[in-house]
């Protein structure tokens, strides 16, 4: 089985001093450790945001397509495009706290976390507006794949 969670990480080692964090928010949501050696610390995967709002409109009669909204809706939400909003934006982002905090932990606080991909910069602003142990060492790097192809295959 090839791990597809490898690829951020050698980038990170690169931008960042280990141990790493890194928060990946394409299509898969994804959570790739990077110990203070450098090595692989294990992850998880779940499906990203947008992949979450499209798949509720396309797996069901009724429901209506929904996009990302620039801000959060309120949590307790009183028509459909909102409560679908509300179900998946504060899942994931109490998802990316748990991780986040567990992982700042494991690290006896001086770990860092990397928001990458196509939604890291908007899961990294409503991370940071909510949870305080989000403020330090918490950064976000749209090209952090792209450090990882080049750290590989230099020019």
């Amino acid at each position: 089985m090839v791990c597809l969670q490898l690829p951020p990480c050698s980038p990170a080692s690169v931008t960042l001093q280990p141990p790493v964090l890194v928060i990946d928010a394409g299509t898969a949501l994804t959570f790739t450790g990077l110990d203070a050696e450098n090595r692989f610390a294990g992850g998880a995967i779940l499906p990203g945001l947008r992949t979450q709002l499209r798949s509720l409109h396309q797996s069901t009669a009724e429901l209506p397509a929904i996009e990302l909204p620039e801000q959060l809706p309120p949590k307790w939400a009183f028509n459909t495009p909102d409560s679908i909003c509300s179900g998946v934006l504060y899942s994931v982002l109490a998802a990316v706290q748990d991780f986040g905090e567990e992982w700042l932990q494991l690290c006896g606080g001086k770990g860092a976390i990397v928001f990458t991909g196509g939604d890291g910069k908007w899961l990294l602003t409503q991370s940071q507006t909510r949870f305080s142990s989000f403020t330090v060492n918490v950064t976000f790097d749209p090209n952090l794949i792209f450090w990882g192809i080049q750290a590989v295959n230099p020019i």
